[in-house]
This record gives structure tokens, sequence and C-alpha cells, in this order.
């Protein structure tokens, strides 16, 4: 059991410095100093989410099939925390939007303008599966599935789940200013609410499917959105 363990933090180390060898220090510290086109950075973040996103699907399949067991052992139970979980992150990312919106209310961050300028540029299907599924999949495994799990007192995880949402705020983070910090702070309180509810659930879809409903409906838009 105590060799299984092991394995398992190895695996979730690589995985960890594997996310941030692409999205922190390729995306936020090589791409200052060279000169590369942003649909190139783009498609090696969108290759990432996939291969990384299937890779831990592999390494945590019996946890997913676990998961996918309890909404049909105790779906009642399953949708209400999804449910209540999924409205609670709303309103409390918008109320963590307040600040920003009184400091610079037109402020429009870096993700967002990676996002217009992706517009036409990427077979619609690629993005949907990129942005809308594999990307949550894969930052979910690193920010939740893995750490959570690999920590098995309850009073550890709470100080983890802490710990992922910050760091999980910081990968959003691409300039060191006030308006950056203020804007990604939706992203810690949503880390907050995806890991407290993975403990109290001890079901990893369920922060998964909430994680996937944020972005999907947002890419599928931008999608019909080019069509048009």
């Amino acid at each position: 059991m105590l060799e299984q363990k092991k394995n398992g933090f190895k695996l979730f180390i690589i995985l960890l410095l594997a996310y941030m060898a692409v999205h922190v220090v390729y995306t936020k510290i090589l791409l200052r100093f060279i000169d590369m086109p942003m649909q190139f950075s783009v498609m090696l973040q969108m290759i990432s989410y996939i291969v990384l996103g299937s890779v831990g699907m592999i390494l945590f399949w019996n946890e997913l099939k676990e998961g996918i067991s309890l909404w049909k052992k105790h779906p009642f139970k399953n949708v209400s925390l999804f449910l209540v979980a999924y409205v609670l992150d709303i309103f409390l990312s918008n109320l963590a939007c307040i600040p920003m919106m009184h400091l610079n209310p037109e402020y429009q961050s870096f993700n967002e303008h990676s996002v217009a300028e992706l517009q036409g540029k990427f077979p619609a299907l690629l993005l949907i599966i990129a942005l809308g599924i594999m990307g949550p999949v894969a930052e979910e495994i690193v920010f939740r599935v893995a750490p959570i799990r690999l920590t098995e007192k309850k009073s550890k995880r709470i100080m983890v789940v802490l710990v992922t949402a910050a760091l999980f705020m910081l990968v959003h983070i691409h300039a060191f200013t006030v308006e950056e910090f203020l804007y990604n702070i939706p992203h810690f309180v949503t880390g907050l609410i995806y890991g407290i509810v993975m403990i109290l659930s001890r079901n990893v879809t369920i922060p998964m499917s909430m994680h996937i409903m944020n972005n999907l409906p947002a890419v599928v838009f931008a999608t019909l959105y080019i069509v048009k």
C-alpha cells in the first residue's frame, strides 16, 4: 500500500511538472523573450491539455469509475451537491469580481485576449475538445484529484485545498499587475469550492463536471459565433 502511494505521488509530481512546464515556463516566461505567434502558443497548450487530460484519466481511472458509480448509487446526494456547489461558485465568483469591476470595468485579461485572437483560426471541434473538456479534466487532475486523493488526513486535505486553489489562481495570472491579480481572484474562489466539494462528496467527477460546465458553454458559444 505504501509503495502504491509513493508511485501515485511520483506520478502526480510528473503531471504537475509537465503542466507547469507548458503553462508557466513556456507561455508565461519564454514567450516574453522570444518572438512567437500566439497561435503556436495556444496550439501547444491545447495539445498539452489533451495529452495531460488523457494521461491523468488513465492514471486515475479507478477514481473516475468510483465517482461515476457514486452518481448511480446516490443520485440525489451527488446531484444536490453538484447544483449547490455550482450555484455557490457562480455567486461567490461574481462577488469576487466586484473589486476589479470598481477598479477597471473594461479590463481585458490575457486569457480573454487569447480567445479573441483564436476566433476562426482553429477547428471548432478541436477548441471544444481541448478547451471545453480536456482542459478542465487536466486541471482538475493536477489541482484537485491527484493532490487531494494522495492526502489521507482530513486536516491536511484542507491545507492542500488552500494551496492548490492559490496555485490554480496563480497559473491563470499572466502579468504582475494589480488588475491581473484582482481579475483572477475568482479562480481562487472556484479552486476552494471545487476542492471542498470533492472532499465532502468523495467523488472526483463532481468538480470535474463543474469545471467542464464552466468552460464548455463559453467555448461552444465562441465557436458558434465564429461559424456565424
